[in-house]
Order: C-alpha cells, then structure tokens, then sequence
C-alpha cells in the first residue's frame, strides 16, 4: 500500500493561526496547498513515515497544532480513521534542519527524462528507481544512468520557497508561517 502526504500552510496573523487557503472555496488552492505525492525521502525526513534511507527526522510527529485553524481541523477529520502521523513544522524549523547534510543515495534515472528535466526549460521532474527496477527498466529498453542525490533536498527547497512566499505575502516573521501535515495509507 502506497502513503500519501496532506500539507497544508496556515500564517499567524492578529495572534490566530489561519488556514492560508480553504480548499472547499478557492480557485487558487493549488497555489497555496503543498501536495507532494509519495515522496518517501520526504516523509521520511519530516516525520519517520517510510523511513527506507534511514534520515534522522527533523522531529517525531507531534500531532495537530493545538490552536490549528478550523479549516486544518476540518480537512484532517474527513479521513480521521485511516490518517496518522499528523505533525507541523514552521518555516524556522524547515530552515533550520540540515538538508544538505543528509547522505546521497544511489539511484537510476531513465536518461531521456532526466536529460530533459536538467535541460534549461526542463521541468525537472523525472522519477527515480531503485535497483530492484533496473532489470526492468532495461527489459522495456530503457537507457538509464546511474545518479546520486538527496531526494528530500529538492522537495524541501520548494516548501520553504512557497512558505517564504507566503511569509512575505502576509509580512510576517518565520515562526509566524508552518507547514500542518499528516499521511494517508
């Protein structure tokens, strides 16, 4: 069974967390909700969750912030019985975790999707398998490369440049902005 992550940002604003944006009413969610699949370096990094790598985690989950927003509340009950590890982390924190420190791990990449996601237009998505894939990869007649890289790196750099965003946005400080997260299956 697959885990998926739900991220959501709230700012503190007039001494109230808020939801930075409501997902039952707003055009512009997608610019304001962090949906980061099955990123499992990630997870891994920020709660334990699939933990294969063995990253130290920034903390073990510490549940719903207390003083959470509605909104955050509400979202988090509509799959009360199947999510667990619920945690948040403000930008401070994010900021603060040594991301770079974490170790390479050896992967492979089919070469035409990563050349293209480096490329200066790329996306730069391309998936990354382990070495369990690579007879099958190379049975499908793949041409693939073998890399090393800190799969969480990238996944936190766009956090916290959306939290920064929003930071300024609402010109508030970085302990005043925070991701609230929990995972599914």
């Amino acid at each position: 069974m697959s885990t998926d992550i739900f991220m959501f940002a709230e700012v503190k604003t007039n001494g109230c967390w808020e939801a930075v944006c409501d997902p039952n009413d707003s055009d512009n969610y997608d610019d304001w909700i962090f949906t980061r699949g099955q990123d499992y370096p990630f997870f891994a990094v920020l709660a334990g969750v699939r933990n294969y790598e063995g990253y130290e985690p920034i903390s073990n989950p510490k549940g719903l912030p207390k003083e959470a927003s509605f909104i955050i509340r509400r979202e988090s009950q509509k799959d009360r019985d199947i999510a667990r590890y619920h945690s948040y982390y403000t930008l401070s924190e994010l900021k603060n975790y040594n991301w770079t420190g974490l170790p390479k791990i050896k992967g492979y990449v089919i070469k035409e999707e990563y050349e293209n996601a480096m490329s200066e237009n790329g996306d730069r998505l391309y998936s990354t398998w382990n070495e369990h894939m690579l007879p099958v990869l190379q049975k499908q007649g793949k041409e693939v490369i073998e890399i090393f890289e800190n799969p969480a790196e990238e996944s936190v750099k766009e956090v916290i440049h959306n939290l920064t965003a929003i930071k300024e946005h609402f010109k508030v400080q970085e302990n005043q902005v925070r991701i609230v997260f929990w995972f599914i299956g």
